[in-house]
């Protein structure tokens, strides 16, 4: 039971961390970022939901495609040249990984 505990808070935790990251990255970008001297700041909070997307998307065509860790990791260093590709990669595995343990640890695990 306490193990259980321990479960739920390193998810809610990490639930946490990833809307804090999604907050500090709109802040940044807020502040750094603009497209020919204008700043469009609506431009993240209109993207990400498309970029959640393309990753979950990526994860289930890609990533449950090949199940042996050979494989994805060869899939992870051939992507190493396309940043934005790698880091889809990296946030759909992140993201859907996440949702699954919150799904299993506070549904079906009481």
């Amino acid at each position: 039971m306490e193990q259980h505990g321990k479960r739920k808070l390193k998810i809610l935790l990490l639930w946490l961390g990833f809307f804090f990251g999604m907050l500090i990255l709109a802040v940044l970008y807020r502040h750094g970022g603009n497209i020919n001297g204008k700043d469009h700041p609506i431009l993240i909070a209109a993207l990400l939901p498309l970029f959640t997307g393309f990753a979950v998307v990526f994860y289930v065509v890609l990533w449950e495609l090949f199940v042996e860790f050979k494989w994805k990791l060869l899939v992870i260093l051939l992507l190493i040249p396309f940043p934005a590709l790698f880091y889809l990669t990296v946030y759909a595995v992140f993201l859907v990984k996440l949702v699954r343990d919150s799904i299993y640890v506070f549904r079906f695990n009481k």
